[in-house]
Formats: C-alpha cells, sequence, structure tokens
C-alpha cells in the first residue's frame, strides 16, 4: 500500500472473536511498522478502540465532542489493562458521551 493514510470503517464488524482478535493483532502490527502512516480506525466498539488506538476521537453528528489520548504502551493486553483505572475511566467516559449524544443504550459494542 503507497497511501500516506489508511482508512479502516468498520474492518471486524462481522467476524467472530477468535477472527477479530487476529486481525486486531495484525492491524497493530503494521501500524507500528508504518510508523510515517496514518491509520485511521472507525469503530463503534470502545474496547477496540482502546486497544488499537493511539488518540481517539469521538465523533456524533459530524463533530469531534472529545479526543483522548490512550494512556497504554504496546502491546496491550486486554486481560491485563481492562482492570486498571485508567481503562475503566476511558471506557465510561466513551460510553457517557454515547449516550448524551443520542446513542441508544445497548447500541454500544
Amino acid at each position: 500500500m503507497d497511501s500516506s493514510i489508511w482508512l479502516f470503517d468498520e474492518p471486524f464488524s462481522a467476524l467472530d472473536p477468535q477472527m477479530r482478535g487476529s486481525l486486531q493483532a495484525l492491524i497493530m502490527d503494521l501500524a507500528k511498522k508504518e510508523r510515517r502512516r496514518t491509520v485511521l480506525f472507525v469503530t463503534h466498539n470502545v474496547d477496540e478502540a482502546i486497544m488499537i488506538g493511539e488518540r481517539i476521537l469521538f465523533m456524533a453528528k459530524g463533530r469531534i465532542y472529545r479526543e483522548a489520548e490512550v494512556p497504554f504502551a504496546y502491546p496491550r493486553l486486554k486481560n491485563e489493562i481492562s482492570r486498571t483505572p485508567e481503562y475503566f475511566s476511558l471506557a465510561s467516559d466513551l460510553a457517557e458521551l454515547f449516550y448524551e449524544t443520542g446513542g441508544e443504550r445497548g447500541a454500544m459494542e
């Protein structure tokens, strides 16, 4: 791929959890190796955003409501970081923003 920007628009939404995890790891490896590229990853899954992203932009209705740095170094192991106060705080803030901007409870993964 020769582009300086890679866009992934919900690439894992129809995959089973095992395949999703494998491809998430592949995307993270590619992004690390290709540091000169920008990777834009669109997801409705809070856990996925935290696991893959360095920065999270929460968007709704065409505007950015929040930008957050992800406070975890790579490699990120979900079973380790998901028990930390930082993870819980970021995930809770993003879920609350989702509901405040009109999202329906249960619609967010």
